[in-house]
């Protein structure tokens, strides 16, 4: 087996072993991330992204926004690994990053439909309906 000392975290060097991945614990990854080791924010991406992916696939379908949206939580854990206090709330952050930007999503989805834009968020050209000549002599007739 491997050294339990060598294991977690070199102290010369400050950066977190990939090797093994499964014996590193949340708190660990936490306090390596906020340092800004690009290793622990790899670990936890292999040991999160598909959870994350499955939430934010079940709020929003298979769309191709998904994969956009699960690169923000992680960019979101990294300018928030700091403010994470226990490492154990981990996934709990995770994934309340990911309901919150399926949540808004959502909710530009629903302003998108009701103010007729079109996914890119441009307007979508307006149709000139042709003039009725005939109806508004007969209107004129009427009034």
């Amino acid at each position: 087996m491997y050294p339990r000392t060598s294991a977690l975290t070199s102290k010369s060097s400050g950066q977190v072993s990939r090797f093994p991945a499964e014996r590193l614990g949340d708190a660990e990854l936490v306090q390596a991330a906020a340092r800004g080791d690009a290793d622990a924010i790899s670990v936890i991406w292999d040991r999160y992204a598909g959870l994350v992916r499955g939430i934010l696939r079940g709020a929003l379908g298979p769309d191709l926004i998904v994969e956009d949206l699960l690169q923000e939580v992680f960019i979101a854990l990294v300018k928030g690994a700091k403010g994470i206090q226990e490492g154990a709330a981990l996934r709990g952050y995770l994934v309340g990053v990911a309901v919150r930007l399926s949540a808004l999503e959502l909710r530009r989805r629903k302003v998108r439909r009701w103010v007729m834009l079109s996914p890119t968020g441009e307007l979508p050209d307006t149709s000139v309906l042709p003039r009725d000549s005939e109806g508004r002599q007969a209107l004129q007739a009427l009034y």
